[in-house]
């Protein structure tokens, strides 16, 4: 293709501002050929497709192929097809599993991911899954699904609601046939763990991170290809990041290019995302003789930083090499889409104040500690606010009233199981006026982060069996003693710091004594 290219045979698309030619494009056992709108041009090109099929005796599926016309009247499109022996089809189509030629703004575009999407769900029964469960499947399963779209177009807002509808959906048990207590505000649930929340993570956030990406190869990466391609249809070359896409160019770039002021308007400046670390100009570098050392040198090269405040400016041997890039938010210069991610995250969701600290040693399944700290568990008293109401017979404990407090901290069960676990670990007894007190308490005990780490899961394992034990009283009419409780407690988070952890093995007649003996 490229001696047909050089010789005249076949002629590509020669793009405008100094640009490259394109004429073909192979990827894995696909391939495009672009080119003018010529017979010569479809003759020329069965005969190279023949020739390659002698000499190599790999012959071009047409059945399979297509044929496609820019500004070009359909009959004629059909006629230069039957050269080539392809099917001559229009726009938008499908390459790559992409859609190309779409107007991604609309919303049945985006039908294949959301079919995608609600055909996976059909498959799972989240009356099945515990919390944890669900909350791993909306993490690693929902929550990638769309990324690859998310990577190349710009999602409408109308689509990333409903993708988050049915994320919310699922991680509190709803489904088509019944509607679940959604116990904690969404954008809580996407705050990050820093913040006291999952870590769920936004989709507006991703595909926004996803779509900078772009704009950070293409600072990055201006020798290649598709790079010198978009810069010379949108004559982006030498031009600051404000201006990389046209306006008059609507189009998956152009929406690219929209990211910025969708940055902007989060607080978010994209020039202290992306920096300049070496600065060209019309293929002349920037060099300094000697490092500044006047008090004038040093007062100019003051005024200097302060009018490119954005930039960083450095001595480079190359004169001949293209600016270079670098991303402020990796210490190694490079950009990461979850970096970016979490500052948006930050900006767009809402941190709560919860010392809720996730390690190896907790299981998923005791999510519930995070809302108990919260006072979001379903309670006798929680749920009579939200307009349920439950016999009195189904309380746990019938001195007081069945409220988070009273159930895993206030009633005497829960009092006396936990002076048995403050006993155990050698820990002096005290009060504690809410969970979130207790769990900040074992967040901010000791010097030694293993001991800390350790202590962390048996409070979760204790919050986690007071509340287990409730629930079996109240709904199977099991009843159990505090001691029992607090074997179990042993037990499990032995099991859990043993098998789960990277604290080492435990001796089991050493644990029974106590857990940080060994330490």
């Amino acid at each position: 293709m490229r001696s047909a290219c050089q010789n005249a045979i076949f002629t590509g698309i020669h793009l405008p501002n100094n640009g490259p030619s394109i004429s073909h494009l192979f990827y894995a056992d696909d391939a495009l050929f672009v080119g003018e709108w010529t017979n010569s041009n479809f003759s020329n090109l069965a005969r190279i497709l023949r020739c390659f099929y002698v000499v190599s005796g790999l012959r071009v599926n047409f059945h399979k192929s297509r044929v496609f016309g820019l500004g070009v009247a359909d009959n004629e499109i059909s006629s230069c097809a039957r050269i080539l022996g392809c099917e001559a089809t229009t726009f938008p189509f499908i390459y790559l599993g992409v859609p190309v030629g779409a107007n991604m703004a609309h919303k049945h575009n985006w039908a294949p991911v959301m079919d995608q999407i609600s055909g996976r769900l059909s498959n799972w029964k989240s009356k099945n899954l515990s919390l944890g469960g669900r909350l791993i499947l909306v993490k690693s399963v929902l929550g990638s699904m769309p990324l690859y779209y998310f990577s190349l177009f710009k999602a409408p807002a109308s689509i990333l609601e409903n993708i988050e509808k049915i994320r919310r959906r699922f991680l509190w048990g709803a489904c088509e046939e019944r509607n679940k207590i959604h116990w904690v505000k969404w954008d809580t649930v996407l705050a990050s763990k820093e913040c006291g929340s999952l870590g769920v993570g936004s989709m507006r956030s991703i595909n926004i991170a996803l779509l900078f990406k772009w704009i950070w190869r293409i600072k990055s990466d201006s020798t290649t290809l598709w790079s010198r391609a978009i810069c010379a249809i949108h004559n982006s070359f030498s031009k600051p990041l404000s201006n990389i896409s046209k306006k008059s160019f609507p189009g998956v770039w152009y929406n690219i290019g929209k990211i910025m002021q969708d940055l902007e308007a989060l607080g978010i400046n994209p020039m202290k995302i992306l920096k300049c670390s070496r600065i060209s100009v019309n293929g002349c570098c920037w060099k300094w003789k000697k490092t500044p050392r006047l008090p004038c040198e040093i007062e100019e090269w003051d005024k200097f930083q302060d009018y490119f405040r954005n930039w960083s400016v450095s001595n480079s041997p190359d004169t001949n090499s293209p600016d270079r890039w670098t991303s402020t938010l990796a210490i190694d210069g490079s950009f990461y889409v979850i970096n970016l991610r979490r500052i948006i995250d930050f900006k767009i969701t809402c941190a709560v104040d919860n010392p809720i600290i996730c390690t190896n040693e907790v299981p998923r399944k005791v999510t519930g500690s995070w809302r108990a700290c919260m006072d979001r568990i379903p309670s006798a008293v929680a749920l009579s606010l939200r307009g349920v109401s439950i016999p009195t017979s189904g309380h746990f404990c019938s001195n007081g009233l069945d409220s988070t407090y009273h159930i895993l901290i206030g009633c005497s069960f829960a009092t006396e199981v936990l002076q048995w676990t403050l006993k155990w670990c050698n820990i002096p007894w005290q009060t504690f006026d809410s969970v979130k007190d207790l769990v900040g308490f074992a967040a901010n005990w000791g010097r030694d982060p293993k001991k800390r780490r350790i202590l962390i899961a048996i409070v979760y394992g204790y919050l986690w069996f007071v509340w287990k034990a409730r629930n079996d009283m109240v709904f199977n009419k099991k009843h159990t003693t505090p001691t029992n409780t607090a074997d179990h407690i042993i037990i499990e988070v032995y099991n859990w710091v043993n098998f789960r952890g990277n604290l080492g093995r435990f001796i089991w007649s050493d644990w029974l004594c106590c857990p940080f003996k060994t330490m």
